[in-house]
């Protein structure tokens, strides 16, 4: 190889690396300026969602620290009144595209803070036994994490919630996958209501 020809390949190679570095800083750069965002914009959600995301009241999710692409569908969702809600579809309709995407963005760097919550003993260790034969699969280490990022966080999320959004889903005023709606076909509502205990009974910051 010709000493010009190696020259010339090492600046193909420099350029190329440059232009990937380039690339990288600005989208890192990007999301930094969106977590900023969604920060600023976040603090009126933590009237009701709590500190960073963490709720303290039962009806309302925990939302700090879930998956990003989750808290953004469901966001789109609510504001496209696809979802039900009683106040989170007016909410969302005052946000545009790019400060929901911010929102989910920071709160999903926030730590999931699963607070000690009251439920039945005998209901987990079932809901255990269910989740290992028709959830596992999908939300992953007990719930704590999800086989697809648009799937959420379950493991010490509040029961209130988990109940009602499961009310929604088994009477169909709101839409899930197919293999979701598939797995409910499969197991009884005692069989829900044991699994959102065992849910439920995960607390403290787990990941």
């Amino acid at each position: 190889m010709s000493m010009l020809r190696c020259w010339r390949m090492i600046g193909c190679i420099t350029l190329t690396l440059t232009v990937a570095a380039t690339a990288w800083a600005q989208r890192s750069d990007k999301k930094a300026r969106s977590i900023e965002l969604g920060e600023a914009l976040g603090q009126s959600c933590m009237a009701c969602h709590g500190t960073r995301g963490a709720s303290t009241e039962q009806a309302i999710p925990i939302i700090g620290g879930q998956n990003d692409v989750f808290i953004s569908l469901s966001m789109k969702a609510y504001r496209d009144g696809t979802r039900p809600s009683t106040i989170m579809e007016r909410i969302a309709k005052g946000y545009s595209t790019k400060e929901i995407e911010a929102l989910a963005a920071y709160f999903s760097t926030q730590p999931f803070l699963r607070p000690l919550q009251e439920t039945d003993p005998e209901k987990v260790t079932r809901g255990q036994s269910v989740h290992a034969r028709k959830c596992k699969k999908c939300h992953l280490h007990n719930g704590r994490d999800a086989i697809d990022t648009d799937s959420p966080l379950l493991a010490g999320q509040k029961l209130q919630y988990l109940r009602r959004n499961m009310e929604e889903i088994l009477t169909g005023k709101r839409s899930v996958e197919i293999k979701m709606d598939a797995a409910l076909r499969e197991i009884t509502r005692e069989e829900v209501e044991a699994t959102l205990h065992f849910y439920a009974a995960q607390h403290g910051e787990l990941h």
